[in-house]
């Protein structure tokens, strides 16, 4: 984590604090190692020796969003382009066909409220959101919704972790440890619930063909 933080500070000291957030964002949410509330809180307790209002702490938080949203974009299109592939050559293995993840697709594409659901998911703290970047284009769901969504949620999100760092910056480093091990704990919790879950469909496939 202290290597993290030492190349995240080197970043911060050649770019503006508004091209930080916005590159740090993307950065941030394509490369997995690095804990999602990272760049935003060490932009927070950057901005605490300086005198600034809330607009501003809003606004970072904005730019930041903007980032991490195209990041998610770039998830998105990535399990958008794997789906093809996982399926044609795993996807019997795990009982999965094309007719089935469209059945998938349709259910979720038809959930009522989806950008808000999308927003909420993205907004909560301490849930990683680049597995579900990826999820989310698996299914095909409509790529301007999960736009809307993430961008809102995102906007949500980093303004909250701005204002933690901003009003916390003298425990900033026992902070972002805590956000290190929630985020890891809940990376591999979703990581474990996806396994589980083709686990189930392989279950469902052999006891339904053999």
């Amino acid at each position: 984590m202290d290597k993290i933080i030492d190349y995240i500070q080197n970043f911060s000291e050649i770019f503006p604090l508004e091209w930080f957030v916005f590159l740090g964002g993307i950065v941030e949410e394509v490369i997995a190692p690095i804990p999602s509330p990272v760049i935003m809180t060490f932009a927070g307790s950057t901005l605490s020796a300086v005198e600034t209002g809330f607009y501003y702490l809003f606004l970072i938080g904005v730019l930041g969003a903007i980032g991490k949203t195209i990041g998610a974009l770039v998830l998105y299109f990535i399990g958008y382009k794997m789906e093809d592939l996982f399926v044609d050559k795993y996807g019997s293995y795990f009982g999965l066909s094309k007719k089935l993840l469209n059945s998938y697709s349709n259910k979720i594409n038809s959930l009522r409220f989806g950008v808000f659901w999308i927003a909420v998911l993205r907004a909560l703290p301490f849930i990683p959101s680049a597995p579900f970047s990826g999820i989310f284009g698996i299914l095909k769901y409509d790529y301007k919704k999960f736009l809307l969504g993430s961008l809102i949620g995102n906007i949500f999100r980093d303004t909250f972790y701005v204002v933690i760092g901003f009003y916390s910056f003298k425990n900033i480093d026992a902070i972002l440890n805590g956000f290190e091990s929630v985020d890891k704990v809940i990376t591999i919790l979703a990581i474990a619930f996806l396994f589980l879950m083709l686990y189930n469909l392989r279950n469902f496939y052999i006891k339904k063909h053999f």
